[in-house]
């Protein structure tokens, strides 16, 4: 179900699956991606990160300090497990 969401933002007839990750690859899916605030984006997004992440962690986190304006949480919380987010406010 992922895929479909993927591929519909790709404008991309297919999408691969492969054993191991290809960086670039990962990296021009991400910008192109990581800004769309769809449900479906997102999730997919956040997984695919995931998956990056497992597998190369450091290339993750470099591709994630990149990123201009900083990450959402959620994507920021798979980068950064133990990151730290703003308190709330107590009124």
């Amino acid at each position: 179900p992922s895929a479909a969401v993927l591929r519909a933002r790709l404008e991309a007839r297919q999408v691969r699956f492969v054993d191991a990750v290809h960086a670039q690859a990962v990296a021009e899916i991400l910008d192109a991606t990581w800004r769309d605030n769809g449900p479906g984006v997102r999730k997919a997004v956040r997984r695919l990160l995931r998956a990056w992440h497992a597998e190369d962690p450091d290339a993750a986190r470099d591709w994630a300090r990149g990123c201009q304006g900083g990450l959402p949480r959620m994507l920021r919380q798979v980068v950064e497990p133990k990151a730290k987010t703003k308190p709330r406010r107590r009124r």
